[in-house]
């Protein structure tokens, strides 16, 4: 004779205990954030890690991470990491230094995003611009060097922060205080659906994005 387990709802079970849950760890969340994990340590990591140079020099050989397809033939882990880029680049943030560092089109660095997700391709085009185009392409003379019909066409170049030209661009985690990718905090954003960002007039001095925090 069969037993038939009693059904659990999860989402219940793992809320905290201060909200009816048991507070036990959603372990499919937990996963997603260690994964987002490597999508950071890809983009800002530049040791001698043996995995990320072979994911460098393999999979990735010199593209941008974002504008990579999705093939059927890798692994199963080099997969699910594409999969998860959707995510990971609105918690990626570009701080603009020289602009070396970061592609025009495909990074998120603007104020409304990635230029990419919001805007035709057509605009490229009609501008002469590639999408690997690095956002130094538009600096000179310390401060941005837009052609008026780009600005025309995207109206948010116009109230840019000023580029800082004599440091390197720099890559922030937007829901980690630090700036810097912190398991504890991407898993309590992910769990909550809570602001995915720092304010944007705080970016730039590096405060806390949200008054509410996970418990240590």
């Amino acid at each position: 004779m069969k037993s038939n387990g009693g059904k659990v709802n999860w989402e219940a079970v793992c809320k905290p205990k201060a909200k009816g849950g048991l507070g036990l760890p959603n372990l499919e969340i937990s996963n997603r954030a260690a994964v987002l994990r490597y999508i950071w340590d890809l983009h800002t990591d530049n040791t001698d890690r043996i995995w990320l140079n072979w994911c460098r020099i393999h999979l990735i050989k010199g593209k941008n991470l974002w504008s990579l397809k999705i093939p059927h033939s890798y692994s199963w882990s080099w997969r699910k990491i594409l999969q998860l880029r959707h995510q990971a680049r609105h918690f990626i943030k570009h701080l603009i230094g020289d602009g070396n560092d970061t592609s025009f089109w495909l990074d998120n660095w603007s104020s409304g995003g990635p230029l990419c997700l919001r805007f035709s391709p057509s605009i490229l085009s009609s501008s002469g611009i590639h999408e690997h185009t690095k956002v130094s392409h538009f600096i000179g003379n310390n401060s941005w060097s837009f052609p008026p019909h780009l600005s025309l066409a995207i109206p948010e170049l116009l109230s840019l922060q000023q580029p800082v030209p004599f440091r390197k661009d720099k890559l922030i985690w937007l829901v980690s205080p630090s700036g810097s990718f912190s398991l504890k905090y991407t898993i309590f954003h992910l769990s909550h659906h809570g602001p995915a960002v720092h304010p944007e007039n705080e970016i730039y001095h590096m405060v806390g994005c949200s008054r509410q925090t996970p418990n240590s």
